[in-house]
Formats: C-alpha cells, structure tokens, sequence
C-alpha cells in the first residue's frame, strides 16, 4: 500500500484535510483512538488521544471480471483456469494477480476452480449474480479474507 503524507498534529486541537489527496469515487476505512486511561480528559496537556483518521484506502474492483475486459464472460472462467493452471507466462497471472479478490467469484476467500464454475453457472445455469460488488465498482463487503486487490484499472 502506499501512503501519502498529508502533515503532522500537534499540540491544540487540529485536523487534516485529505479531500486533496483523494479521488472522486475512493472508499477510506477509518479508526478512532481516544485515551479511555483518564476517560479522555487527562491533566497533562497533549496528552489525550481523540482522533479520527484515514488509515488506508479500501480497494474497489467488480468481481468476476477477471481479465479486465469490464464484463463478466466465459472468457473470465477461462482466465481463472489458466491462472491456476496455466503456464507461467499466461496473461491472466498477471491480471487476476494484481486483483485477487475480483477472481473470488463466490467470495469464500480463496481462488479454485469454484471460482470458475460460479462464473459459468451465472452465465449459462442462471445461477443469480456474483456476490457484491458485482455489475459496478465497489469495495469488498465481506473483506477480511487474505486476498486483495491492488490494481483494477476500470476502477481506477
């Protein structure tokens, strides 16, 4: 991930703007860290902790387009075949690599030949739509799995 420094807080209250920073259309998670020691209000000046901050931008991405071609087709089971089958110089190495998370057709966290059947049971067994986010650009809502998405450029 990379990651944009914006500025430095210190001492009185104050607050950083990342609208520069950010594209139209970005997704940010977001925490807040508040010192509960002395309830938030410590003696000691500087010393209380209420924040809130971006800390990494959520990636965005339409599942089961897989070789990036913006529609989900037969040609993207196909891709998922040879990414985890193919040959090392297969293009769809390169592209579900850089978006994993948009090769996980069923969303159980991992990429298998699954992947490939839900794709075409979508397509030719009206199997109901891919899991969110499908059909347009979204992050993902399950996340927490240990796959990702780096690059998808229609998203971009």
């Amino acid at each position: 991930m990379d990651w944009i420094e914006i500025g430095v807080v210190r001492g009185q209250p104050t607050g950083l703007d990342i609208e520069p920073y950010a594209k139209p259309g970005d997704y940010f998670r977001f925490v807040r860290m508040v010192d509960v020691k002395g309830g938030g209000q410590s003696p000691a000046r500087g010393a209380d902790i209420d924040a809130v901050g971006a800390i990494g931008s959520v990636p965005i991405f339409k599942r089961g387009d897989t070789n990036v071609s913006v529609q989900v087709d037969i040609a993207d089971a196909v891709c998922i075949l040879n990414y985890l089958f193919g040959e090392s110089d297969a293009p769809c190495k390169e592209s579900v690599g850089k978006c994993e998370d948009g090769a996980d057709a069923n969303d159980d966290g991992d990429i298998n030949i699954g992947d490939a059947i839900r794709i075409l049971n979508y397509l030719f067994e009206e199997g109901g739509t891919l899991p969110d986010p499908f059909g347009s650009c979204g992050p993902d809502p399950t996340g927490g799995d240990r796959l990702g998405c780096a690059s998808y450029p229609p998203c971009d």
